[in-house]
């Protein structure tokens, strides 16, 4: 949550009410700070930031390939079939990921275990803290 404030300052957070923080708007979860490969994944409501990234996008890329996984008709996504559908080697991949905190938790325990980098696994939280 982002909340205007003169004691809101630009390098950090800070509380400014119980149960209310401040600090500075995004610009950390960004495909630009990815690899060259990179397998963006989203969940439920997480799929936000992604729209915006394909928008922002010039448009013909071959390279680009999105895949939709419908949990009422198919199985659940997993980083196993994430990986199978890459031509990156794990470590040379670089996750984003947006969607429930446990499905991130999930996520990003079997990516380290397959040899995805942490350095290269990102999460952008939509809960409410």
């Amino acid at each position: 949550m982002v909340a205007a404030s003169r004691s809101c300052r630009h390098h950090g957070s800070r509380r400014l009410a119980r149960g209310t923080a401040c600090g500075r708007c995004g610009g950390r979860f960004t495909y630009r700070r990815g690899t060259q490969h990179q397998a963006w994944i989203a969940g439920g409501a997480g799929i936000t930031p992604f729209l915006s990234w394909l928008r922002s996008l010039t448009t013909g890329d071959p390279r680009l390939r999105v895949y939709f996984t419908d949990t009422r008709v198919d199985d659940r996504l997993t980083p196993t079939h994430v990986l199978a559908r890459t031509a990156a080697e794990p470590r040379h991949l670089s996750v984003f990921m947006c969607g429930p905190e446990a499905m991130l938790d999930a996520f990003e325990v079997q990516f380290r275990r397959r040899g995805v980098s942490s350095l290269n696994i990102r999460r952008e939280r939509y809960d409410w803290r």
